[in-house]
């Protein structure tokens, strides 16, 4: 928890609850086209989710973030949906739900041991970190932070900043 801490204050990452942190991304994932890289060459949207788990309900349900049931978020970040991505070969979808899968894998296995635990943070971590550093190096007449019109894309982890 310490380097959390120190992460929080040396680089003023917003690093909070990881299940709203979870919720907040697929209320993006619905909404917007998603920008995985700092030029908005590599993009997904809720098509792509479509077409790669099907006519899905956690896809599916557009309620309002403060009303999203819980399980969707779960259901969307599971390890199981990562394994399916590489069967199809859907690589851009694997770095977006990666590291939010991760970090579920990690939290919630209770079989789990310490040392994967430990793994799978610190590559959900190193994860974010990436993205963090696109966001940084974006180009920003492209990507944008927010939903502006004027812009073609939402860069993803947007509250890294």
């Amino acid at each position: 928890m310490q380097i959390i801490y120190l992460l929080k204050k040396i680089k003023k990452l917003p690093i909070g609850d990881y299940f709203h942190i979870m919720k907040n991304q697929r209320s993006r994932f619905l909404k917007v086209t998603i920008s995985l890289d700092g030029s908005g060459k590599i993009t997904f949207n809720i098509e792509d989710l479509f077409e790669a788990f099907g006519d899905k309900q956690f896809l599916k349900d557009a309620t309002q973030l403060g009303a999203m049931r819980d399980g969707f978020a779960l259901q969307l970040f599971d390890m199981n949906n990562i394994i399916i991505l590489f069967q199809k070969q859907k690589f851009n979808l694997i770095m977006a739900l990666l590291p939010l899968s991760l970090l579920q894998f990690a939290m919630r296995s209770s079989n789990l041991p310490i040392y994967w635990r430990v793994y799978s943070l610190l590559l959900c971590f190193w994860l974010c970190y990436y993205h963090y550093l696109t966001i940084k190096a974006r180009d920003k007449k492209k990507i944008g932070l927010t939903k502006n019109k004027k812009k073609c894309f939402v860069l993803f982890y947007r509250s890294l900043l």
